[in-house]
């Protein structure tokens, strides 16, 4: 296939490319500007750097190469920018208005895995070999429809906040408490910065003490990211970080069972919305 020369190239369905090397041999002839190189894809199978299809999409959403036009429909990212604020569903099928059956996506929900449901409804990349957590026991923790619960009088709060540096990952800040009665711990507020990176971590900052506020929280925890950087931030609103004692991987692994006993219940404003624990 090498040495060829092409007005047009096209590659349908890239989400099983393992490798860069048929995009090597079919590059087009870099002495005619007029080629066009035509790329559509679901998400992929493999997600990850080194994969051709995550590779072309992080060039897409940089947007540094003048020549590369980039378009995306999927639950947890759009480059249409009347569906941005849109909830998964919408994001990821811009056509759903042409269906004519309200349920269609309610029913899949029900009749397929929960990964399998992402993927081929959410454009969401598949599970990746090794994942931590089953996507059906997340989904099972989730309360449908209840995206957030207030501050109550007489019911203990706690918060952690994992920070970014604001150039790709997202902040979050993490509001739960644990229900004596039903013994479970509920997740009552998840949120992110306003916006998508890059950020003004600072900004995220401010953001996360007003709903910490709301709370009734004068304390949060987190991690040792940016040494002193953010848990001074925090001090100068009036909010005492505490550096937890578990690692990032500690917390995963302490989280894990206690999710697959169904002692976790997870807020969100859809059963189908993808769910974050934090940006790592």
């Amino acid at each position: 296939m090498h040495g060829k020369t092409a007005l047009f190239i096209g590659f349908d369905e890239i989400h099983g490319y393992l490798s860069h090397d048929l995009f090597e041999a079919l590059a087009p002839d870099p002495t005619r500007p007029d080629v066009l190189a035509w790329i559509t894809s679901y998400a992929g199978i493999r997600h990850a750097p080194g994969i051709p299809l995550f590779d072309f999409m992080q060039a897409g959403r940089r947007g540094d190469d003048p020549r590369m036009m980039f378009s995306w429909y999927s639950g947890d990212y759009t480059t249409d920018l009347a569906l941005i604020d849109a909830k998964p569903e919408r994001r990821a099928n811009p056509s759903m208005a042409s269906w004519g059956a309200d349920d269609y996506l309610a029913q899949q929900l029900r009749r397929l895995p929960t990964y399998k449901f992402r993927r081929l409804h959410l454009n969401l990349p598949d599970r990746p070999d090794g994942a931590r957590f089953d996507g059906d026991k997340v989904l099972a923790a989730i309360t449908s429809g209840r995206r957030r619960l207030a501050w109550r009088d007489g019911v203990q709060f706690c918060a952690f906040v994992d920070m970014s540096g604001g150039s790709s990952d997202d902040a979050v800040l993490g509001i739960s408490h644990y229900d004596e009665e039903r013994r479970v711990v509920i997740l009552d507020c998840l949120i992110s910065q306003t916006g998508a990176p890059p950020f003004n971590p600072r900004i995220a900052i401010k953001k996360f003490a007003e709903v910490l506020g709301e709370f009734r929280l004068r304390r949060v925890s987190g991690d040792a990211y940016a040494g002193l950087t953010f848990r001074r931030d925090f001090e100068d609103l009036g909010i005492t970080y505490e550096v937890s004692s578990l690692t990032k991987s500690d917390l995963y692994d302490e989280f894990e069972p206690r999710l697959n006993a169904g002692e976790v219940e997870l807020e969100t404003d859809s059963a189908t919305s993808p769910w974050r624990l934090s940006s790592g």
